[in-house]
């Protein structure tokens, strides 16, 4: 217990990672906000309004952000994912195939919602699935891991949003777990 309340009552084993504990995002990872906008999340406060999307449902509420914690610069390891969603459809004109991509850039260890179940972003492989939002019809679907890069992040901030409620933000289009 006296571990926990050092830690600001997080439980660091389920943190950790090769990286290191801050679990965030680049800056200029966008955040789904309320109104239908998008903010860069370095530039979210608290008090503002996101979206947050029920993993079981796929509907989304708002909710208020209790706070913006900002990690300090280091060379952060950051994990991109390039992520598709690919519709047919059959016409008289022949096959029409519709894509739709997502790039979501976040430290290895931060915590995504897979078909596969909860995993650190840098554990998630090429095939498996994540829920995103499509912009074109506002529905949240499942999108596929196309590529994958891991490299150093460079020296930058990193960051991550609390929210009032709710288990997930989307970032970039995609349905990502609150830490």
């Amino acid at each position: 217990q006296q571990y926990k309340v050092l830690n600001n009552g997080k439980d660091m084993k389920e943190e950790a990672a090769t990286y290191g504990n801050d679990i965030c995002f680049t800056g200029d990872d966008e955040v789904t906000m309320a109104n239908g906008g998008k903010k860069m999340i370095k530039d979210v406060k608290s008090g503002d309004e996101v979206i947050t999307v029920n993993p079981v449902t796929n509907k989304s509420s708002i909710k208020k952000v209790k706070e913006l914690t900002v990690h300090a610069a280091k060379n952060y390891a950051v994990t991109e994912l390039i992520l598709v969603s690919a519709k047919e459809k059959n016409s008289n004109a022949g096959l029409n195939i519709n894509l739709d991509t997502k790039v979501l850039k976040a430290t290895p260890n931060h915590p995504m919602l897979t078909k596969q179940g909860r995993l650190k972003i840098g554990d998630i492989n090429i095939g498996q699935q994540v829920l995103c939002l499509n912009e074109q019809n506002g529905k949240y679907e499942t999108y596929t891991v196309l590529r994958k890069k891991e490299h150093a992040g460079g020296v930058q901030n990193v960051y991550n949003i609390e929210a009032d409620g709710g288990s997930t933000l989307v970032l970039n289009g995609v349905m990502v777990m609150q830490k």
